[in-house]
């Protein structure tokens, strides 16, 4: 499966278990996993400072990754480039380095 195929199925918002996305990614695409990962404990205390609500599952070392972070990882190891950086919400990131990918997987 193209990793443009892959990422359009994840969501800009979501935080993900970055282990089984990891497993996922690797199945699917035929690639190792390349995004950035954070502790439960760590997202917690980012969601409370930020004053957001919401809950996150798992124990608190447990590695999570978030939804626009691995799409611009994912972007810079396949395009090259780093288009997600000139927005400033996750999901303009996420779909700016969406379609980095799609045009590097055409070239």
């Amino acid at each position: 499966m193209k990793v443009s195929e892959w990422l359009a199925k994840l969501s800009s918002h979501t935080i993900y278990d970055s282990v089984d996305l990891g497993n996922r990614f690797r199945k699917e695409c035929g690639m190792e996993p390349c995004w950035p990962e954070h502790t439960v404990r760590e997202c917690r205390m980012a969601m409370q400072a930020r004053g957001v609500g919401g809950y996150i599952e798992g124990k608190r070392d447990d590695k999570v990754a978030y939804g626009y972070e691995v799409a611009a990882a994912l972007e810079k190891k396949i395009a090259r480039t780093t288009s997600w950086d000139k927005f400033m919400g996750r999901g303009s990131m996420f779909h700016a380095s969406l379609e980095a990918i799609k045009k590097a997987e055409v070239k």
